[in-house]
């Protein structure tokens, strides 16, 4: 796989989330030696402290390296503390797989999508596996 960074990254995310995401951002993912997108990353809301990231991945999209690459950008490059992820309450298959990838479930926000909660996990610098 192979790093890239432009537009269709966020057309791809976009696309698969569902949703539209206002600058300022970064944005990169990772596709196959056939070009194909295998997932996709923004990163918004910086705070200083923290970072938010929305994430989409194929089947096998999300490797070692990475986790190496993402954990690096959030907690060295960007100087944060902290990292952020949303989920929809109903989307079963991330809330059993951001455990096992070292987030904490943090809490549950009421109607914060349209159609549904949110529940949200962090991970902090401390205990990121993958630097």
């Amino acid at each position: 796989m192979r790093l890239v960074e432009n537009e269709a990254i966020i057309d791809f995310i976009e696309n698969k989330l569902g949703t539209k995401f206002c600058p300022p951002y970064r944005a990169f993912g990772f596709v196959s030696d056939a070009n194909k997108p295998m997932c996709a990353f923004v990163f918004n809301d910086h705070t200083g402290a923290n970072l938010e990231m929305s994430v989409y991945a194929e089947p096998g999209g999300i490797t070692r390296g990475v986790l190496r690459y993402v954990a690096n950008y959030v907690f060295n490059t960007s100087k944060c503390r902290r990292l952020t992820v949303r989920t929809r309450k109903r989307n079963k298959r991330v809330l059993q797989i951001a455990p096992r990838y070292g987030f904490t479930y943090e809490s549950v926000m009421k109607h914060y999508y349209a159609d549904d909660d949110a529940v949200v996990f962090r991970m902090l610098r401390q205990d990121c596996g993958f630097l």
